[in-house]
């Protein structure tokens, strides 16, 4: 496939997911997706320490994939929970701060 048959296919299918008729485009617009974008930078800073600890502590997956079930699957649950966490009670006050206190970075009138 080449880049710009690549880029169109990308182009058409942006489109059709923000489209409020279609069906499928209504995914994006979910609730519990518009969720996890909200706490994604939290998870992002939590998710790869926590899965690089995991790989330390069972030491590679060895082909079984229960093993790598609970190698990933544990750091990801575990880190989505811990950044619904570290939202709700650090990132989520410092925002509404922010929002409260007038701007300081327009000069004022004299």
């Amino acid at each position: 496939m080449t880049l710009k048959r690549t880029i169109y296919i990308a182009f058409f299918l942006f489109f059709f997911a923000l489209d409020r008729r279609a069906e499928a485009g209504g995914v994006l617009r979910s609730p519990w997706l518009r969720f996890v974008g909200v706490v994604s930078f939290e998870w992002f800073l939590l998710h790869q320490p926590a899965m690089m600890q995991m790989r330390e502590w069972i030491g590679g997956t060895r082909g079984s994939l229960p093993l790598y079930a609970v190698a990933v699957g544990v750091p990801l649950v575990g880190t989505f929970l811990a950044a619904v966490a570290m939202y709700r009670w650090f990132s989520f006050p410092i925002l509404q701060r922010g929002r409260r206190s007038p701007s300081t970075s327009q000069p004022k009138p004299s």
